[in-house]
């Protein structure tokens, strides 16, 4: 938990300056009042994103009185223009020089630049133009004019490939690392070719008979049709009973405050500004210290519960009748005769499983082989099959 004690957070409020980069020709760091890219002259517009840079100068009363709100777009070409308070009738867009009063003397409101939307803060580039009144003291005393804010140009930043490159370089070592680790689980699991001397083939087919009997059973509950049903407490479970404390020292932890840190968030004004508020907030961390506490002391209990041993008809298993022959026999279930007394019998499902003889370098062999592939193997030849490692299965290995 965090120390006692009630802190006042007290804000700040300051308008500073934004900047934009030229979606057209890439120019960066503009400053956010300017209309026109330095760089290719290109009108800006509802499309551009003002941004937070570590030279966003805070600006005084007298640069923020210049404008009475956000740029308002010019409803025929789309570019932002200032809003200076001057009536409808007299706006005169100053990239297309349309008026912007409506046909028949309409009086809509134009469309202005959003307001009250959060900027994103850009860190400091090497080639950024940084603080403008300090690197560029010939400049203008106030960056809120209302044309084209003049700067130095300088060219714009070189992308930066080194991040990139490593990037790149990780991702190929990682994949491959995992490649060898697939590669070598395949190699060792993968199926090897054998040639093999097939010299036989045989197969074997077996049929589980079951019977209908009573037999003793166990159970903490009873099933339906249980019966010679007997029963008696056995333990079941444990579990745990308190049956005392003990002091014992436990360390605990707790948040204590250590400091402050500010926190800006800077939303647009929709005319290259924006309004940073900033507060400090306090900053806690993680302590420990060592408490006495009572805890509780526990035992285990045997639980008790009912135990059922009773007598229940079910299908048991009896015997496996088993049919064996070769290739010159038809693979056909063991004739089997059920008995109705004293119990009552059935058969389940038939399991056949075949077999090849073969001789690998005069090593004699007996491998399982899918029943339906059986046929395909041709005895006193010899045949290519597909074999895992470790494994008595092989698998024929079609004609190429």
């Amino acid at each position: 938990m965090k120390a006692s004690g009630w802190y006042q957070v007290m804000a700040r409020k300051e308008i500073i300056l934004l900047f934009w980069d030229c979606p057209y020709c890439g120019h960066k760091h503009i400053p956010g009042p300017t209309r026109r890219c330095p760089g290719c002259f290109w009108w800006r517009d509802r499309t551009v994103n003002f941004y937070e840079a570590p030279d966003s100068v805070v600006l005084s009363p007298a640069e923020v009185a210049r404008y009475a709100g956000p740029d308002w777009i010019c409803k025929t070409c789309g570019a932002a223009n200032p809003e200076t308070g001057e009536p409808r009738e007299q706006l005169v867009c100053g990239k297309c020089h349309a008026r912007q009063i409506d046909f028949g003397g309409g009086t809509a409101p134009l469309e202005t630049l959003p307001t009250g939307v959060e900027v994103e803060r850009h860190q400091p580039q090497s080639s950024s133009h940084g603080n403008l009144r300090q690197r560029n003291p010939g400049l203008p005393t106030s960056p809120m004019t209302r044309g084209v804010v003049a700067y130095s140009q300088t060219s714009n930043s070189s992308r930066s490939w080194g991040t990139p490159i490593k990037l790149v370089l990780v991702g190929l070592c990682g994949c491959c690392s995992f490649g060898v680790v697939t590669a070598f689980s395949w190699l060792i699991t993968r199926p090897t070719v054998v040639t093999a001397e097939v010299l036989r083939r045989h197969w074997r087919v077996e049929v589980p008979i079951e019977e209908q009997r009573p037999g003793s059973e166990g159970g903490w509950t009873l099933p339906a049709g249980a019966y010679n049903v007997r029963s008696e407490k056995r333990q079941k479970s444990t579990r745990r009973v308190q049956v005392g404390t003990r002091t014992e020292e436990v360390r605990v932890s707790y948040e204590e405050r250590v400091g402050t840190r500010e926190q800006c968030t800077t939303v647009s004004r929709g005319d290259g500004t924006g309004e940073r508020v900033c507060s400090d907030e306090p900053i806690y961390e993680t302590r420990y210290r060592t408490e006495t506490q009572r805890v509780p002391i526990y035992r285990e209990e045997p639980v008790y519960a009912t135990w059922y041993t009773y007598t229940i008809v079910r299908w048991r298993p009896l015997r496996t009748a088993v049919a064996e022959g070769t290739e010159d026999t038809p693979r056909l279930p063991p004739d089997v005769k059920l008995a109705t007394h004293p119990y009552p019998q059935r058969t389940l499902s038939p399991k056949e499983t075949c077999f090849v003889d073969a001789k690998v370098q005069e090593v004699r062999y007996t491998w399982k082989i899918a029943c339906a592939e059986y046929n395909l193997v041709v005895t006193e030849q010899t045949q290519t099959f597909w074999k895992k490692p470790n494994s008595d299965e092989v698998t024929l290995q079609p004609p190429q």
